[in-house]
């Protein structure tokens, strides 16, 4: 039913709200058609022809197939509607400006090869946009070369400092990735950091070369 982010999140430009996406037709997207919420989903413009602010995820959403954002739209439809009545998110400048730049046209989008697990498991990585959380950025926010999914990106909230793991399958340093334990070049945990799961996390080290 929605939530305003900027409230527990911090750095954001502004306001920034998460939209009632339950089927109430005053404080929800009820009043929307099938094709306005898909092209929200996928494109990033809203019933008005809004930018939304890409932490709607509609960067990795281009990407999903006509046949699973139909499946989406028909489950949101069932959903109970809830109102909830929101404010609207409101950007700082410049950021205000550059989001309009953000949405692009998707157009047709085909199924992707269930039949080929790489393939697939790459669809759904991308859809779930893993390597936006777990590859490290520079001061202007573009990812590191040669880092993705390495983890390290510092993700700042009010209720403390989250640090994301490698997800890469490294073997040799095996506390910084999800491979396969070599015991016999195991390095101390470093504990003084937050923990992820109940384990002990590195303090956004990244991978030797």
């Amino acid at each position: 039913m929605g939530n305003v982010v900027s409230d527990f999140l911090t750095g954001l430009p502004g306001l920034v709200v998460a939209s009632n996406i339950t089927p109430d037709p005053e404080t929800g997207i009820g009043s929307g058609t099938d094709g306005e919420k898909i092209r929200a989903i996928r494109e990033g413009v809203d019933k008005n022809g809004n930018a939304l602010f890409p932490m709607m995820p509609y960067t990795g959403y281009r990407f999903m197939s006509d046949a699973d954002v139909e499946a989406v739209v028909a489950y949101l439809n069932t959903l109970p509607p809830v109102r909830h009545r929101l404010p609207k998110t409101s950007l700082e400048f410049p950021v205000n400006l550059l989001v309009k730049f953000a949405p692009q046209p998707t157009g047709r989008v085909p199924s992707p090869a269930i039949a080929d697990p790489l393939r697939y498991g790459k669809y759904l990585v991308t859809l779930a946009r893993c390597g936006e959380c777990h590859t490290p950025k520079d001061k202007n926010h573009r990812p590191l070369p040669g880092m993705d999914f390495a983890g390290g990106e510092v993700l700042a909230t009010k209720a403390g400092t989250v640090l994301t793991a490698n997800i890469t399958p490294r073997t040799w340093i095996p506390e910084l990735g999800t491979g396969r334990r070599n015991s016999s070049k195991r390095r101390p945990m470093n504990i003084r950091n937050t923990r992820s799961m109940g384990r002990r996390c590195w303090p956004g080290r990244k991978p030797s070369p």
